[in-house]
């Protein structure tokens, strides 16, 4: 029996056909599981843009409590393959106890980013690289260099900015951020002889930025989800930056953090940024694109903090110009 279901990436190759992510929860034995499914659209003119049909299936454990984040983010990289974030099925890789699902942590195909052939028929899932809780968004830049966007766990530990590098380990669920200790009493250690990728670490003066040494990238709990780079279209002051949105954080901590779009500049031959609020306060923004030198920026709600219950209303979207100083 089919209960859950989502559609969180869409995209389209060079060749015009269209992509869609969906995750669904399906009452299956001996445990629920997340049938994943990624659709492709059966031609390139207008009608079989519509016309979509599976191209990839596949299925794992559904995750422990709220943590199923399951597919999202798909996009294509400069390479023509297709990068598609496979998010976690736990907080941190805690057990379970309800006997109708999963009791073990993270499986093969979970917390990851995939990487997938486009021209082929029958298409196999390979692993790009591993330990990201999250990645709700991703893109590359100029370079090809690509770079993701992490959301953290439920402990305060700061959400990430990495740059991704094929193979490359980013700590989930052994460590988070910069941060040595351990997140939970039950996270494992690691791997004898794994090799981490330390986040971007944030030199302000925004986006939790610190005076003392910096934390590697935002404030714990905001939520950064998508993020573009500003190419060669745009003024110097803007070009080679990324823009990055946070959502805002849904654990209700003692302030709000997110609900916000940042400009994000990594200091050159460095792995520090500097980071400032391009705008706030927002209705939870959840993506961003840039078509030409204009910005589009999806909002989620018109919430803007978490004063009220309020659940979430309508959003929008909204078109930003950026212009040169």
């Amino acid at each position: 029996m089919r209960s859950e279901s989502s559609t969180l990436g869409l995209t389209a190759d060079r060749a015009g056909r269209l992509y869609v992510a969906a995750n669904c929860k399906v009452d299956t034995e001996p445990f629920v599981t997340n049938q994943v499914t990624i659709y492709r659209s059966v031609g390139t003119n207008q009608a079989d843009r519509l016309t979509l049909k599976p191209w990839l299936e596949t299925s794992y454990p559904w995750g422990i409590g709220p943590f199923n984040h399951g597919i999202s983010h798909i996009a294509f990289g400069p390479d023509g393959q297709l990068y598609v974030s496979s998010g976690s099925r736990t907080d941190g890789n805690e057990v379970g106890t309800d006997p109708h699902y999963f009791t073990s942590g993270e499986v093969p195909t979970t917390a990851c980013i995939w990487r997938i052939d486009p021209e082929s028929n029958n298409p196999a899932i390979a692993i790009h690289c591993r330990g990201l809780r999250n990645a709700y968004g991703f893109c590359w830049n100029d370079a090809g260099e690509m770079y993701a966007t992490d959301n953290g766990p439920d402990a305060d530990m700061p959400e990430e900015l990495n740059r991704i590098t094929s193979g490359g380990h980013y700590g989930f669920p052994y460590v988070f951020s910069n941060y040595k200790e351990k997140p939970y009493p039950y996270t494992p250690d690691p791997p004898p002889g794994t090799q981490f990728i330390l986040p971007i670490a944030n030199g302000g003066p925004a986006g939790g930025a610190r005076t003392q040494q910096p934390i590697s990238t935002f404030d714990p709990h905001s939520s950064p989800a998508g993020i573009v780079f500003l190419g060669a279209a745009f003024a110097p002051e803007h070009r080679g930056s990324f823009i990055v949105t946070r959502f805002g954080n849904l654990l209700k901590k003692p302030r709000d953090v997110g609900f916000d779009l940042l400009l994000v500049r990594l200091k050159p031959g460095t792995t520090i940024a500097e980071i400032s609020t391009l705008l706030a306060p927002l209705g939870r923004p959840l993506d961003v694109q840039v078509i030409g030198t204009a910005i589009y920026v999806l909002e989620y709600s018109r919430e803007t903090n978490n004063s009220a219950e309020v659940g979430s209303l309508p959003g929008r979207i909204i078109e930003l110009t950026v212009k040169s100083s």
